[in-house]
C-alpha cells in the first residue's frame, strides 16, 4: 500500500496504527493476523483488510463510456467521454496544491486558473465552491454527464488529471466498479473517509504553525504559501505528529476498524435490496450499491425475485423459477443464464442481501 498511501507523511500515518496493516493483495498476511480483532501489539489499532485490484476502474480505458456514440454500454448510467468521473471537486488541502505547484506541468495552470474563482479558496487550501450540489441522489443523476460539474484541475485526453500525483483521497479511493462489489466497496470507502481526515488534519496543521495571508491575498500570494506549507509537510516529523490533531479521525478510524472481518459468506435466504433497474438489451440492469457497477439479467429474473419472500431460501426459489420458465436466451442470446452464478453476482452488489438485515 506504499503507493497508494506515501503521499502522507509517514510519521502522520503512524498515529493512526490501522493504516499500516492494509495489504495490497488478497492472501497477504497482515502483521498481526493472530491478533484479537481490534487490536494491535503495543495497544495500537490493527485490522487485516486486504484491497482488491480494481482492473475494470482504468482511467486510460473507461468502461463507463460508449466505445462508439451508437453504443450505450449502460444507459442511463453511462458517462460522457469528455468528463468521464473527473465531474468531482476534490477538496484539496494546502500542501497537496504546494506539491503540484512545486512539481510543475500543466497543473500549474489549472491551479492558477483555479485561484482566479476565490470562492472557497483559504489557507487550508482549495475547497468546492459553494455553488456545487451536494444532494447524493442529483449528483449521481449528473456524475460524468454534466460538463458544469468538470474538475477544475481537469486537463483533456485520456489521463487528464493535472493534479494525478498530488489527487486527494476522495479520487485515490474512488472506482465505479468493485470485483467485491459492495464488500469492495465499503473498504474503500472507509478508507477514502480516513485518509481524507487526514489530509484535512495536516492542512490544519499548517495553518496553525505558518503565516498564512490574509483571505483578500494575491495569486502569488496564495502561491507562496502553498508552496511553503507543501515544504513543511515534506519536513513533518514524529514531533510534529504529537502535535497533530486527529480528533476528527476517530470516527472514520473506527469504522474501519469494523471491517476486520473475513468476506461475508452468501446465506441461504436472501431478499431483494435493489436500487435501480433499466431496461437494456432484451433483459434488464439491475443496480445494488451503485448504478455504476449494473448486473445485466434476464427478465426471468422478476419471478425469482418475487419468491424471495424472508423466508423461501434463494436456492429453492431460483429451481422453481427455471422449472416454470423458458430459457430467455432463446429471445435474447446475450443474456446471462439465470443461474446460481447469476444470483452470486446480483449479491456481490448488493442487489441481494441476507434477509437477518431487513
Amino acid at each position: 500500500m506504499s503507493s497508494l498511501l506515501s503521499y502522507l507523511p509517514a510519521a502522520a500515518r503512524a498515529r493512526l496504527r490501522v493504516l499500516d496493516t492494509f495489504t495490497e493483495h488478497e492472501g497477504a498476511p497482515a502483521p498481526d493476523d493472530a491478533a484479537p480483532s481490534g487490536a494491535a501489539p503495543g495497544g495500537g489499532v490493527s485490522l487485516q483488510t486486504p484491497l482488491q485490484p480494481e482492473p475494470r476502474a482504468a482511467c486510460d480505458r473507461c468502461v463507463m463510456v460508449p466505445v462508439h456514440p451508437d453504443r450505450d454500454p449502460g444507459a442511463p448510467w453511462a458517462f460522457d467521454d469528455g468528463l468521464r468521473c473527473c465531474t468531482h471537486h476534490p477538496a484539496v488541502p494546502n500542501f497537496l496544491v504546494g506539491r503540484t505547484l512545486m512539481r510543475g506541468g500543466p497543473g500549474v495552470e489549472r491551479v492558477r486558473a483555479r485561484l482566479a474563482t476565490p470562492a472557497s479558496v483559504s489557507a487550508w487550501g482549495i475547497r468546492a465552491p459553494p455553488d456545487r450540489p451536494a444532494d447524493t441522489h442529483t449528483l449521481e443523476l449528473r456524475f460524468g454527464r454534466d460538463p458544469d460539474l468538470l474538475c477544475p484541475f481537469w486537463t483533456g485526453g485520456a489521463l487528464a488529471c493535472g493534479i494525478w500525483p498530488e489527487r486527494t483521497a476522495s479520487c485515490r479511493t474512488w472506482f465505479c466498479k468493485h470485483e467485491r462489489g459492495f464488500d469492495g466497496a465499503q473498504r474503500w470507502w472507509r478508507l477514502g473517509d480516513l485518509l481524507s481526515a487526514l489530509e484535512r488534519a495536516l492542512g490544519r496543521f499548517c495553518v496553525d504553525v505558518g503565516a498564512a495571508p490574509e483571505s483578500d491575498a494575491t495569486t502569488d500570494q496564495w502561491l507562496d504559501w502553498y508552496r511553503w506549507c507543501a515544504a513543511r509537510v515534506d519536513e513533518f516529523d514524529h514531533a510534529d505528529a504529537e502535535r497533530l490533531d486527529l480528533s476528527s479521525c476517530e470516527a472514520p478510524r473506527q469504522r474501519l476498524v469494523a471491517l476486520r472481518v473475513r468476506p461475508r459468506s452468501m446465506p441461504a435466504v436472501l431478499v431483494p435490496a435493489i436500487s435501480a433497474l433499466h431496461e437494456h438489451a432484451g433483459g434488464v440492469l439491475i443496480a445494488g450499491y451503485s448504478s455504476y457497477d449494473a448486473v445485466l439479467a434476464p427478465r426471468a429474473i422478476f419471478a425469482f425475485l418475487a419468491l424471495l419472500d424472508g423466508t423461501c431460501p434463494w436456492r429453492e426459489a431460483l429451481a422453481r423459477t427455471t422449472r416454470e420458465r423458458p430459457d430467455p436466451r432463446a429471445a435474447a442470446p446475450g443474456l446471462a443464464h439465470l443461474d446460481e452464478a447469476l444470483i452470486r453476482e446480483l449479491y456481490r452488489i448488493g442487489a441481494l442481501e441476507p434477509a437477518s438485515q431487513t
